[in-house]
């Protein structure tokens, strides 16, 4: 079992940095799972396989990219259109965690003319993340704070 989800993951990675490196710019649909699968193009990833393999397939997607794909509706829903972005994640635990190729389906998926700078902050951001930030791509940034929103000294953000 745990070799095929190694294998679910890894593949799952390899079509989003794929699609991540095209920059399409057709619309993505975040209306339900299998909306954003079918105009993400994603569904060589699930079909194939038996039933077991299938959902197998569906639980990683959906673990990996529902913090970020929950985000990005909610942009979409806020309506924000801005050249640069900065959102405050608070409480962060495992989001902070999560790789970057996932929060950049934020980018991918919804505002690929957005430059997004995520900034996740909580007592339980690891330690080993603390005061570090990371770019992926052109249009995404990722700074962590181990710390109360109220300790830190950051501006004021677009959202939280």
């Amino acid at each position: 079992m745990r070799a095929r989800l190694q294998k679910a993951v890894v593949e799952l990675e390899s079509l989003l940095a794929s699609s991540q490196r095209q920059k399409a710019n057709s619309a993505v649909s975040l209306a339900s799972w299998s909306e954003y699968i079918k105009t993400r193009g994603l569904e060589e990833f699930i079909v194939g396989g038996d039933q077991s393999e299938i959902d197998l397939r569906s639980r990683v997607l959906s673990k990996l990219l529902s913090y970020p794909l929950t985000l990005a509706r909610n942009m979409q829903k806020l309506d924000i259109n801005k050249k640069q972005t900065e959102i405050h994640v608070l409480g962060a635990r495992a989001e902070a965690t999560l790789p970057e190729i996932y929060w950049n389906e934020v980018v991918a998926s919804s505002f690929p003319a957005t430059d997004i700078k995520l900034v996740f902050i909580g007592p339980q951001v690891p330690s080993t993340l603390d005061e570090k930030t990371t770019l992926h791509g052109d249009s995404l940034q990722l700074h962590f704070r181990k710390a109360l929103y109220e300790e830190t000294a950051l501006t004021n953000p677009d959202c939280f």
